[in-house]
């Protein structure tokens, strides 16, 4: 991950978004978001999105699974929003 300078958290303006619930083309989801894991060993999962770690080179969430609770962190490309 790059370093970024000029700030402690250079998240801070996208996580602050992100737990107001605002979505954008860039950051799709929000927190408590309900998705539907899409690609990889967990795909057909259904998990809510409980915060956002990192934007590069692509937004990465942490879930966590239903009906476990397990948490994973997973790329917004294996991640898909359901209602």
């Amino acid at each position: 991950m790059a370093q970024h300078s000029g700030s402690k958290d250079y998240l801070g303006a996208e996580r602050e978004a992100f737990y107001a619930g605002v979505r954008t083309e860039k950051l799709p989801l929000a927190v408590n978001d309900s998705v539907c894991v899409k690609e990889g060993s967990k795909k057909g999962q259904f998990a809510a999105v409980i915060s956002l770690e990192r934007i590069d080179p692509e937004p990465f969430y942490l879930v966590e699974l239903a009906p476990n609770g397990n948490d994973i962190v997973l790329p917004l490309s294996h991640l898909e929003r359901v209602d």
